[in-house]
């Protein structure tokens, strides 16, 4: 109510408009603060439930893994509208599906995957978002600062990447961006996503494992 009279106050919101301005500050106020995602993966052959599937969104450094019953949950913090992928093993993207985090706190997905996908998984086998001891990867390079979608990371071969915010890169990361453009030179180590999570700009995602620098550029940075 304070937001509108204010509105009222300063000539935005006329007595005429009052009623669909009230509607307009009562949505914006009953949005979650927070989102639930949950849901079954099943088989679309047989219709049984997929064990150990792993529901992964697009540009992040974690995901879900579904239970023995085929279920899965998964907290989301903000309102987006985002793009997930559902794996095997660590193995390519069996399907792919949007969700629209807006005005229902808890949603539901239903997920049925090709039966001719199932197999068995392999020791070595692991979620796509994970880093353990054999990701020794070495990313050399520049973080670039955006004010939109937060900026991305060029190695000193050229190649892009998107940061894994998930990681201890982000808060040195935060600590140096200041202007659009501005460049942090950064070193660490891990791997580069698998590529079949699906087209992410400006690349895939460098889950990071270890990072052992970040500072101001200097000129001989890339030779």
């Amino acid at each position: 109510m304070l937001l509108l009279r204010i509105a009222i106050l300063l000539g935005i919101v006329t007595a005429p408009s009052l009623g669909s301005a009230q509607d307009v500050l009562a949505t914006h106020s009953s949005r979650p603060q927070s989102y639930l995602l949950r849901g079954t993966v099943k088989d679309g052959g047989t219709g049984r439930a997929v064990v150990g599937a792993q529901i992964w969104p697009d540009k992040k450094g974690w995901g879900a893994i579904s239970d023995s019953g085929g279920r899965f949950e998964l907290h989301w913090p903000i309102r987006s509208v985002w793009t997930f992928s559902v794996s095997a093993c660590g193995r390519k993207a069996l399907a792919r599906f949007q969700v629209d985090f807006f005005h229902d706190s808890i949603i539901e997905r239903r997920i049925s995957v090709p039966r001719a996908s199932r197999r068995q998984c392999q020791s070595g086998d692991r979620p796509p978002w994970t880093v353990d001891a054999r990701d020794t990867t070495l990313f050399r390079g520049r973080y670039t600062y955006s004010w939109e979608g937060g900026g991305w990371l060029t190695s000193c071969s050229g190649q892009t990447h998107w940061p894994d915010w998930d990681s201890a890169l982000e808060p040195l990361l935060r600590e140096h961006k200041q202007r659009e453009g501005q460049r942090t030179f950064v070193q660490m180590r891990g791997r580069v996503a698998p590529s079949w999570a699906g087209d992410v700009f400006p690349g895939p995602i460098f889950l990071v494992r270890t990072v052992d620098e970040v500072r101001e550029p200097q000129p001989d940075d890339c030779p």
